[in-house]
């Protein structure tokens, strides 16, 4: 948690003693701002997946456990929820089914994205009602495929440089080719 809030200064690991403003993590001028909320308990990947929203333009709040997903869900209207599949205290298909239960109505539910790196996890995402997912290690143009999925309006931010999103794997890939 201490490691968290040096790397974010807008970590809140708990959501329950936080008001709505605190909840955001950017001043966003459209009052019909989308918003994403992370549920991941790795810091590194909570971290990672914060900055990929950002460059693509998404205001994005943070949580590492699926309980206080479910609370931030409480406090904040969200658009998107990305799901950790094996995050403490209640797993990403736990709270997926949680949140299918809290929002019966699927036009006010936030769609949920389960973000894996558990090839055997996806058939009990699938069996959560989850049917987004994204991979990790996240690459952000698959990131950007899913986004665009929840919101076919959306028009992605264009970064000015590759360079700026470009992963080890990336470069020594293109290094190989070469």
């Amino acid at each position: 948690e201490e490691a968290m809030r040096q790397l974010c200064p807008w970590w809140t690991p708990d959501v329950t003693n936080c008001t709505q403003q605190q909840l955001h993590t950017e001043a966003v001028d459209d009052a019909d701002a989308t918003l994403v909320l992370i549920g991941e308990h790795n810091t590194t990947n909570a971290v990672v997946l914060q900055h990929m929203l950002q460059m693509l333009g998404f205001p994005s709040d943070l949580v590492d456990d699926g309980e206080k997903v479910l609370e931030a869900l409480k406090l904040q209207t969200y658009r998107v929820v990305l799901l950790d599949d094996k995050m403490p205290r209640l797993s990403g298909p736990d709270c997926a089914r949680k949140i299918l239960e809290a929002f019966p109505d699927a036009a006010a539910r936030p769609s949920i994205v389960a973000v894996t790196s558990d090839v055997f996890s996806v058939k009990e995402c699938i069996a959560a009602g989850i049917e987004l997912f994204v991979t990790k290690p996240v690459h952000l143009c698959h990131l950007e495929a899913v986004l665009q999925r929840c919101f076919p309006q959306w028009h992605p931010v264009r970064l000015p440089s590759s360079d700026a999103i470009e992963t080890p794997f990336d470069r020594a890939l293109r290094q190989l080719r070469m």
